[in-house]
C-alpha cells in the first residue's frame, strides 16, 4: 500500500535518543508508515547523541539545514522556548504543518 508523506516533526531530541535506546528501527517505521521525520541539523548536531548524520538516510530522517535568517530569528526569539524549539517551530511553518509533539515515555534510569 502506498503512503503519502506530508511531513512529521519529532519535537524533542530526547525522543529521538529514547527511540534509539529502545529500538531505532521504530524511526524507520514512522518514516515509512506515518510520515517523514524532519530534524533540523543543529538539533541533530547539538542535542541528539544517539544518531549521527551518516545514519539519517537509513533511518528515514530528513535533515534540514535552516537558512541563516531562520537561525537568526530563532536565536532572537528566546521567551519561554529554546533556540532549538524555535528551529522546530520555523520548520513546521515552512512545510505548512502544525508541529507534532511526542512526549517521551521512557522512564528515568535508576
Amino acid at each position: 500500500m502506498e503512503h503519502s508523506h506530508k511531513g512529521l516533526l519529532i519535537m524533542d531530541a530526547n525522543v529521538l535518543n529514547d527511540l534509539c535506546e529502545a529500538d531505532r528501527t521504530v524511526i524507520r517505521l514512522i518514516s515509512e508508515h506515518v510520515g517523514q521525520v524532519h530534524v533540523p541539523l543543529p538539533v541533530l548536531q547539538e542535542e541528539v547523541d544517539q544518531i549521527d548524520e551518516s545514519e539519517c538516510a537509513d533511518l528515514g530522517i530528513v535533515l534540514v539545514d535552516p537558512p541563516l535568517q531562520t537561525a537568526i530569528d530563532a536565536a532572537a526569539r528566546r521567551a519561554g522556548l529554546s533556540f532549538h524549539d524555535h528551529l522546530w517551530e520555523a520548520r513546521s511553518r515552512e512545510i505548512s504543518m502544525p508541529a507534532l509533539v511526542f512526549i517521551s515515555a521512557m522512564p528515568p534510569s535508576s
